[in-house]
């Protein structure tokens, strides 16, 4: 019961290498793989018992809850709960899920780990059925540690499978995240040794293709236009996270904005600041969204130095993912081509930490 306390108080208020970052957790897998590791459980309540419906289990979800901020999810976590498919996983599983939900102990996710290879690919229906198994108890479901092996399956074939499990978990209203379980083959690798999207020198898997053509292509709401008179744009956008950038003379402002309503029109207001927006930049920086003034630090012509703070590090990588699409980069290039063919996008990013 400590430890539960332990683990979310340090997260909750979390700092790494003198950079303070608040609260940094989501989703929290209280207990992990109670299906298939049991011991702890039958340590403590016995070995006749049955562990995915314990009463010391309940009682850790329950302290799990009421130690977790409101913001924080408390779910459960498995393997062959959809690969495969095993029903000696799944039936358990489902139980868990259910008993936890009954003992009221805000159980609110589902994490399905899927650890594939080729001999337990499944067809979309499949897939299907298993979703809707676990998403009847009113849980929210991840798919999480997905990775794709096997040494004798053709990368082609692979990302065939892939293609159709994202449409299909993407697809279902219950799935609200996928994680992997690494996605570059370095050289210290988990215990897939050739992770989905990248080979060990950086070169992109067919999976990779796959990947960036749905997320960032086909699931990516991309518009823009000029307001009526009235001051109103609209456009038909995916559920989710935006950044929405409004341009007026010489003020520009960006916001990042949720869109939840699935039926009906989330009406977003997005004003224009009277005093010309942030910091001034120098005459070499470039202002990024008013928050930053990008900078070459090395001498090679590119702005390697996004967030202005002298150093090159993974803020600055995250500063470019997050405005790779803003006017004041895709207006200035050839500042931010990293990966020298004459247009900014998503690869530029990958080049800039590979760089780093």
């Amino acid at each position: 019961m400590e430890h539960l306390e332990t683990i979310i108080s340090h997260y909750a208020d979390f700092e790494y290498d003198g950079v303070h970052y608040g609260s940094v957790i989501d989703q929290w897998d209280v207990v992990n793989e109670v299906v298939h590791v049991t011991e702890m459980i039958e340590v403590i309540d016995g070995e006749d018992v049955e562990a995915v419906e314990a009463p010391v289990l309940a009682e850790w979800y329950e302290r799990a809850d009421e130690v977790a901020p409101d913001d924080v999810s408390t779910d459960v976590n498995d393997y062959n709960t959809l690969a495969g498919p095993y029903e000696y996983a799944r039936e358990p599983y489902e139980r868990q899920i259910e008993f936890l939900r009954a003992e009221g102990t805000g159980l609110d996710g589902s994490g399905m780990q899927c650890h594939f290879n080729e001999d337990e690919q499944l067809a979309p229906e499949e897939i299907w059925e298993g979703l809707e198994r676990y998403a009847q108890h009113g849980v929210d479901l991840r798919i999480t540690e997905f990775d794709l092996d096997g040494d004798e399956w053709a990368w082609e074939d692979r990302a065939a499978f892939f293609y159709e499990f994202l449409k299909t978990i993407f697809s279902h209203p219950s799935v609200t995240d996928f994680v992997m379980w690494g996605f570059w083959n370095n050289d210290n690798p988990n215990w897939d040794p050739e992770p989905p999207l990248f080979h060990e020198d950086w070169t992109p898997t067919p999976c990779y293709d796959v990947y960036v053509d749905l997320v960032f292509d086909e699931w990516w709401t991309d518009g823009s236009g000029t307001t009526g008179t009235d001051g109103t744009f609209e456009v038909d956008a995916f559920l989710g996270e935006h950044e929405i950038t409004a341009s007026m003379e010489d003020e520009t402002t960006t916001e990042t904005v949720s869109v939840t309503d699935a039926d009906g029109v989330t009406e977003i207001v997005v004003e224009l600041s009277t005093d010309g927006g942030g910091e001034e930049c120098a005459a070499d920086e470039i202002d990024i969204a008013g928050e930053y003034c990008a900078a070459d630090t090395t001498g090679d012509g590119l702005y390697n130095d996004l967030n202005g703070d002298g150093v090159t590090t993974t803020n600055d990588v995250v500063t470019f993912f997050e405005n790779v699409e803003n006017p004041a980069i895709t207006t200035n290039a050839e500042y931010f081509d990293f990966d020298g063919n004459g247009q900014v996008s998503i690869n530029d990013v990958i080049e800039l930490f590979g760089e780093m």
